[in-house]
């Protein structure tokens, strides 16, 4: 089974690179904004982030669906997860 030892290779990388992933990415910013605006999103509607990260396309994809729509991300991470979750807790205490 090669599925699995694959996983958890990859598992570790994104557990190691957490704390760094945002740095890492900077330069991919205007591919994400991209990405995003490609979903046309409306207000009100239901996205689905998965493999969310550090939740770095959170943002945005509020703008698209306002206070009414939702957001759910999915991160096999915990590390990763967790600072998704950080990132939400400050964007919310900044609203």
């Amino acid at each position: 089974m090669l599925a699995k030892p694959i996983r958890d290779m990859a598992l570790a990388q994104y557990r190691l690179r957490a704390r760094f992933y945002d740095a890492e990415l900077v330069a991919f910013a205007p591919v994400r904004r991209c990405a995003v605006d490609c979903l046309q999103l409306q207000p009100g509607a239901t996205v689905l982030d998965v493999g969310c990260g550090t939740g770095l396309s959170l943002e945005h994809l509020y703008q698209g669906v306002g206070r009414q729509g939702h957001i759910v991300g999915i991160e096999q991470s915990p590390e990763m997860f967790d600072l998704a979750l950080q990132r939400v807790a400050r964007q919310n205490g900044a609203m």
